[in-house]
């Protein structure tokens, strides 16, 4: 291996998403970087990045391999650890199992139940291997015999033993099948690797990484505990940086902003998962047509750019319900893989009365803003994927109680009273009361992701 000197060391970002553009490159934390370390970008050949980025940076473009072995081995480290996780357990039962409406919306005619049953006998298929697989005697022998036989990247690891880093550094959701690459690489050339974790729910909620870089950051106390309990990674590995698409959040939080609307609004933010958000919007319409508040006031429906639910939902019947203009956009251009500009966000955020909506990590970027949620987790059966199992299940949403402002709608009829409470909450809001409560979930309000990142990085070095 190659290794160059340097007084501040050399660091290679692995990039693989756009989702990463975003977050680290256009948020200015990788050029931060680059200014006092001298840095290479490896990307897919598939991943375009801003060309003034390219223009100014070393970026090396790679061919991935060995994908689809990868997530087969990630589906099979879920399965395995599925009691580390209710999350796991609850992702497997919802794959291999399905509620019937799961698969479709159309009527129940001959082709339906033809494809529902060719559906659930390819899944029981599955399953049963999978049991097989993770029986006593296989669960430790067959996945470490499955790892061996994953292609390696040879022209990948040639790059980066070429370039011959201190450290490797890669935003992770966990589940990415270059990051498990990287680490093989750097744990055979005695490089140092780092993961940031990029979202909320990524160590909880995608499998057990099954090989472990020498450093992780995570975004608070809550997800230092999952990295340690369901990862399995040592206390000492695990540093709390945060997101950079938080920094900006932090600094305008406490200024005025100026509304992207005319009128008072409520701010419903949909879920990636399928829920019946219609039925909240309708009944949240019909509160505020019979409710006495100030006239004008709206609820702007923010539906998650990448929703499952292969329906449009209709707001023409709904007068108090707007479609908030960003998502109508990418909606009417067609964008299936819209990246919601981060700088869009703060002012939608601050001039809400409250939020609402399905869990999903818009809850914590509203309680930034001191705003109170009210999370609709009603128990609809029809769907796999309603609320109310969601809440109950998914790891990260379970210890929500503890923060103040953050309400739950269990059944329709009593959205109307708890739609008072929360409109009441907004009253007298403690400020460094609930900063506090906050804290176990989102612990970085000081500097800036890239202040903490370089503090962070010489020590990784040199342990």
């Amino acid at each position: 291996m190659k290794k160059k000197s340097s007084t501040s060391g050399e660091i290679v970002f692995l990039l693989v998403s756009p989702i990463h553009v975003r977050n680290y490159i256009e948020t200015g934390v990788l050029k931060d970087v680059a200014k006092t370390h001298n840095c290479f970008f490896l990307c897919p050949d598939t991943l375009k990045l801003p060309p003034n980025f390219t223009r100014d940076h070393k970026v090396i473009h790679f061919r991935p391999i060995g994908h689809s072995q990868h997530r087969f081995v990630f589906n099979l480290m879920m399965f395995v650890n599925r009691k580390k996780s209710s999350t796991f357990d609850f992702r497997i039962k919802r794959s291999y199992f399905p509620k019937k409406t799961d698969y479709s919306n159309q009527q129940q005619s001959g082709k339906y139940y033809v494809i529902f049953l060719a559906k659930r006998t390819k899944k029981l298929i599955k399953w049963a291997f999978m049991c097989f697989a993770t029986a006593p005697v296989l669960r430790e022998l067959l996945p470490s015999l499955l790892i061996r036989l994953i292609p390696e990247n040879a022209k990948l690891e040639d790059i980066i033993a070429r370039i011959g880093p201190d450290l490797t550094i890669m935003p992770s959701s966990a589940y990415e099948p270059d990051g498990m690459e990287l680490v093989r690489i750097c744990q055979k050339l005695k490089i140092k690797s780092m993961f940031i974790i990029d979202n909320w729910d990524n160590l909880s909620s995608k499998t057990v990484i099954y090989r472990k870089p020498d450093a992780i950051s995570v975004w608070g106390q809550q997800t230092v505990d999952h990295a340690i309990k369901i990862q399995g990674i040592q206390k000492e590995k695990i540093e709390t940086l945060g997101t950079p698409r938080f920094d900006q959040y932090f600094i305008l939080r406490n200024t005025n902003l100026s509304s992207r609307f005319s009128f008072k609004y409520i701010l419903f933010v949909g879920t990636v998962l399928e829920f019946d958000e219609y039925s909240a919007l309708e009944a949240m319409n019909s509160i505020l047509e019979s409710s006495k508040l100030e006239n004008g006031m709206r609820i702007v429906y923010r539906p998650h750019p990448w929703r499952q639910s292969k329906g449009t939902i209709d707001l023409d019947h709904l007068e108090h319900v707007i479609l908030d203009p960003q998502i109508e956009e990418a909606y009417q251009t067609g964008d299936k893989l819209f990246q919601p500009p981060l700088e869009y966000y703060p002012s939608l955020l601050k001039n809400a009365e409250f939020v609402m909506g399905g869990l999903t990590t818009m809850l914590i970027e509203a309680l930034i803003f001191y705003k109170p949620f009210l999370a609709i987790t009603w128990n609809d059966e029809r769907l796999s994927t309603n609320m109310r199992d969601v809440h109950d299940n998914y790891s990260h949403f379970r210890e929500l109680g503890k923060v103040d402002l953050v309400f739950f709608n269990k059944e329709r009829a009593s959205l109307s009273s708890d739609f008072k409470k929360i409109w009441k909450s907004r009253e007298n809001i403690n400020k460094e009361s609930h900063d506090k409560q906050l804290k176990y979930f989102y612990t970085c309000t000081e500097k800036t992701f890239s202040d903490r990142l370089l503090n962070v990085i010489p020590e990784i070095i040199k342990k």
